[in-house]
């Protein structure tokens, strides 16, 4: 999966993403990560970046994503979230989700 360069992309213009995962998710190891959004081509040191991890089982066994937002190549302008889910995302298909715009990241 290529990344999509956010250049491309007007103050103007929204991006819904969505995926579908069927990556089967192992305790304790990062599984999988999915590069959104990035324009590091354009800008490999001050580069922009949004991404999603499955980092499968934490301490707590609760199954565990991780979205990553990076601004000018630095995670101190960006940020990085986990969300711990209170279902067992392997048992069934899943989509998410990431609506981003000029304003907001969602």
């Amino acid at each position: 999966m290529g990344p999509w360069p956010l250049w491309l992309l007007t103050k103007s213009q929204a991006l819904a993403w969505s995926l579908k995962i069927d990556t089967p998710m192992v305790s304790l190891v990062l599984q999988s990560n999915y590069l959104l959004l990035s324009n590091a081509d354009k800008f490999p040191h001050s580069h922009d970046e949004i991404d999603i991890e499955l980092l499968g089982h934490d301490k707590r066994n609760d199954w565990v994503i991780q979205t990553n937002l990076y601004a000018n190549g630095s995670v101190s302008t960006g940020r990085e979230e986990k969300f711990y889910l209170w279902f067992d995302p392997t048992q069934q298909h899943h989509y998410y989700s990431i609506l981003w715009n000029s304003y907001h990241t969602v």
